[in-house]
């Protein structure tokens, strides 16, 4: 599995399409702004892409239109907060 640790104040949709399905991004505690993760970042059956974070990596703003991703810890505080394609029930809210 592929890890890359990342932290900026915009998280590219690139860096996590740089990711192979059944690797991982752990965000570091941070401010992201408004980040769009399209169809071209999704992971496949079997192999989500998964995106994670403690609850101090802060987006502000999530749109998420990929599939087969597992999205987990960190914190989305403003909206727009769509997951327009997730097929993979990947997504854990604990709001």
């Amino acid at each position: 599995m592929m890890h890359i640790y990342f932290a900026k104040a915009v998280l590219a949709t690139a860096v996590v399409g740089a990711v192979a399905a059944g690797g991982e991004v752990t965000l570091l505690d941070g401010d992201y702004e408004l980040t769009k993760l399209d169809a071209a970042v999704s992971g496949r059956s079997g192999a989500l892409k998964r995106l994670v974070g403690s609850s101090k990596a802060v987006f502000h703003g999530l749109d998420v239109y990929a599939n087969y991703l597992y999205l987990e810890g960190f914190t989305v505080t403003t909206k727009p907060v769509n997951y327009l394609r997730s097929y993979d029930r990947g997504l854990r809210d604990q709001a």
